[in-house]
């Protein structure tokens, strides 16, 4: 069977700020593997991207990107395209103006690639701006005469949460809530629109918020390709050049954590819970100005209230994230979101970095990150509700014995072999896409939210 699979996605083709993108980047490096899998099942892949134009002025600009791109497509037979983009160029997700020309377009090349294939698989990533293509190529395939099935992955819980501001007051996006809700609804009424989960935490939201239907729901689980150069080692040397460039101590024990600088993120808990641990370690956290301008600046002060040193950098620079999870005295990578988000793809990055002499990972019991530990096997779950609780996992962490912590790093290696296959995953995706195959969904043991919203239920 001849099979096309085809990526709309709005970054990780020419462009790379985070999250989606680096889902993408690793799916670049595991295609052709997993290509090879699925011919196990009798199914010749062939593989094509599309994206909104832009140029080097927009956010996460990355030239390099779109040679990987045209690589991957042209060695399985497929294509990159560039779609129409309703913005200057300077903008590769605009405002609904731009979600329905990006969809629309999205959908007129699914149906150019399909009509050269038996059966086509379109992965819809992210929340925007490609919402609406599943539901533009669900309306016309019959008149087309093509057969397509388009996953829409969701990669946020924003269909709840997503706010903005307006004369001081939150408001609920409006638009956005109703183009992210509608693949999640019009899948309940077609075999040709699916949902796809990057976690098992997302597919309990899914059902439990949304009311998305069992048997629509297919896993795009992340996961980390051992062999992509992105996670090649630096020198030690290299390490700490990179280290005394920020100014973080060398002769130290370390507890690192990065993302966007964002109070979702949990940086005054993790600085808060260190300060309580006991475990005399510098934290050291690095973030990117995000929705927050005016975040980091509360960061600061408030660790400067605690009385502990501390590294606070405000920069993208993931050379310093590798370095920092590479040196040999990061004893603690805490991964400690205070939010339920998915959270597919963070924790084993940070075990690929730290696997020859790295941090143990302590990630907080939110969304899809307790899911990925095994507690006390190959990392830690830490109760972010109780800091003095989750002062005790990070002391626990910090007072490992180096041959403690080499079997929990080696035990994080198994558990990416043999959950977190990228090629695999992208296999199983495809199968449960075209119902060669059906994948289960797990229990998710760790379950805050179930409590918070018991307890405001009975209240």
């Amino acid at each position: 069977m001849r099979v096309a699979l085809l990526y709309l996605t709005p970054e990780g083709v020419n462009t790379w700020v985070a999250g989606v993108g680096s889902v993408i980047n690793s799916n670049f490096k595991a295609l052709p593997e997993a290509a090879r899998k699925l011919a196990g099942d009798g199914v010749e892949l062939s593989v094509f991207f599309a994206t909104p134009a832009a140029g080097p002025s927009v956010r996460g600009w990355n030239p390099g990107q779109m040679e990987k791109a045209q690589a991957v497509a042209a060695s399985l037979g497929g294509g990159v395209r560039l779609l129409p983009n309703y913005t200057d160029g300077t903008d590769n997700f605009g405002r609904l103006d731009q979600w329905r020309v990006a969809s629309a377009a999205g959908a007129e090349y699914a149906y150019e690639v399909a009509s050269r294939f038996e059966r086509t698989v379109v992965l819809a990533h992210s929340s925007h701006p490609f919402a609406l293509a599943p539901v533009y190529i669900d309306m016309q395939r019959d008149l087309v005469g093509v057969d397509v099935t388009t996953v829409y992955i969701i990669h946020s819980t924003s269909i709840q949460d997503r706010t903005f501001t307006y004369k001081g007051g939150k408001y609920p996006d409006h638009e956005r809530a109703m183009v992210e809700g509608l693949a999640v609804q019009w899948a309940k009424s077609t075999d040709s629109v699916k949902l796809g989960y990057i976690s098992h935490y997302m597919a309990h939201h899914l059902m439990r918020e949304h009311g998305a239907r069992l048997d629509t729901l297919v896993p795009t689980l992340n996961g980390v390709d051992v062999n992509d150069p992105h996670f090649k080692l630096l020198p030690e040397g290299k390490r700490k050049q990179v280290l005394e460039k920020y100014g973080v101590p060398t002769d130290r024990p370390l507890l690192v954590s990065w993302g966007r600088f964002v109070p979702e993120k949990g940086f005054a808990q993790v600085l808060d819970a260190t300060a309580r641990s006991g475990a005399k370690l510098h934290p050291v956290i690095v973030g990117m100005v995000d929705h927050s301008p005016e975040y980091p600046a509360k960061v600061v002060e408030f660790a400067k209230g605690l009385g502990l040193p501390h590294s606070i950098v405000v920069e993208r620079d993931w050379e310093l994230v590798a370095a920092l999870l590479e040196w040999k005295h990061t004893r603690v990578a805490a991964l400690m979101s205070a939010y339920d988000e998915p959270h597919g793809l963070v924790v084993n990055e940070a075990r690929m970095h730290a696997r020859e002499g790295g941090p143990v990972v302590v990630v907080s019991n939110r969304g899809g990150l307790p899911e990925q530990v095994t507690d006390g096997v190959d990392g830690f779950v830490a109760d972010i509700d109780d800091l003095d609780s989750a002062a005790a996992t990070i002391a626990k962490a910090a007072a490992l014995s180096d041959k403690e912590h080499a079997k929990m790093r080696a035990a994080s290696m198994e558990t990416i072999k043999n959950r977190y296959d990228f090629a695999e995953n992208i296999a199983m995706t495809v199968r449960a896409a075209l119902g060669l195959a059906r994948y289960p969904i797990k229990d998710v043991l760790h379950r805050p939210w179930e409590e918070r919203d018991s307890a405001w239920f009975e209240g």
